[in-house]
């Protein structure tokens, strides 16, 4: 069933999306909305499963690449194809899954120090259910940027994006860093003292730990996914091809994702594919309308642009297992 959004559901909403942690007092000031009101609705939020809320864990210091594949896959049991995304879902590896529409079927994540260990991946599916995989295309992630939701509201709001991607460092974590990230992603609202219990330390040591991953830039705070779906909002992948390299362009391009209502996030990427989109529109043809604008305003830049329904988005785990992280 959709639900629809009030007006200060869809300003709590963008000023609480980048910043799940920040003081509800600021949130109350920005939407000038009293204290109570704005925690109240946003219980009212996460018990409707609107939003829901994940740690960001920034894996390029910790010297891990992702490669974004997208495929179809032909199985000989509908079984099988939950098996495939069990698989999927408990793989060390992957940090995030799609079910798709369009030219593929699905798209997934894999966490790695090495391009090889795509393939290896790859082949441990292939020796489970056979030749399945087809049509697949790869692309390495070098960076994203996680937009504001600018459809739900034009509220003013110091949180309006935030950026992942490859810098001059490189940092180690050790066990009990990999423990504390591993408790946040499997319970995102857990206090450090809840944290401290889980891994049999003291609360302090929780939140230097804490600290420390935050100035290393490997966590970078707490946001809030924001299940579209839910109030009746389509959302999709474009990915664009580019026809070589021209910076002028390619800030163009990021503007534009950057301005635009309906762009939630930008991939940059190289591989079969250079920028990806992920999209939120009311209607499909919000969706053909991007892919024209893209073409039209860009004729001489971009390519192709491919559409790709999301149809199911699974959660998976944002940080891979401590034999992948500390090497």
């Amino acid at each position: 069933m959709e639900l629809s959004l009030s007006r200060r559901e869809r300003d709590i909403i963008s000023c609480v999306q980048l910043a799940a942690d920040r003081p509800l007092s600021e949130v109350a000031k920005e939407t000038n909305l009293k204290l109570h009101t704005v925690r109240y609705v946003i219980q009212d939020l996460l018990e409707r499963r609107i939003l829901k809320p994940y740690p960001v864990i920034n894996l390029y210091p910790l010297g891990l690449m992702t490669f974004d594949c997208f495929c179809s896959a032909k199985f000989q049991k509908p079984s099988e194809r939950e098996q495939f995304v069990a698989l999927l879902k408990q793989s060390s590896q992957v940090v995030w899954i799609n079910e798709v529409g369009g030219d593929h079927q699905y798209g997934f994540s894999i966490a790695s120090r090495r391009p090889e260990e795509v393939p290896a991946f790859l082949a441990e599916v292939a020796e489970k259910f056979g030749n399945v995989l087809f049509e697949k295309e790869v692309s390495t992630s070098l960076g994203w940027t996680i937009f504001r939701r600018k459809y739900l509201s034009n509220i003013k709001t110091k949180h309006n994006a935030i950026s992942i991607g490859f810098r001059n460092e490189r940092h180690s974590i050790d066990v009990l860093d990999h423990k504390i990230l591993v408790q946040l992603c499997n319970m995102p609202t857990c206090s450090a003292r809840e944290i401290a219990q889980h891994c049999g330390v003291a609360r302090t040591t929780v939140e230097y730990r804490l600290k420390r991953l935050m100035e290393k830039n490997i966590l970078l705070g707490s946001v809030y996914a924001v299940e579209c779906d839910r109030f009746g909002y389509l959302p999709f992948r474009a990915h664009l091809s580019l026809r070589g390299r021209n910076n002028l362009y390619h800030k163009r391009l990021f503007d534009y994702a950057a301005s635009h209502p309906f762009v939630t996030s930008c991939i940059e990427s190289i591989g079969s594919w250079d920028l990806s989109f992920r999209c939120e529109v009311p209607t499909a043809f919000e969706a053909t309308k991007l892919q024209r604008d893209l073409y039209d305003n860009f004729p001489d830049y971009v390519s192709q642009v491919k559409i790709l329904p999301i149809a199911c988005e699974h959660m998976a785990s944002s940080i891979p297992n401590i034999e992948l992280v500390m090497g």
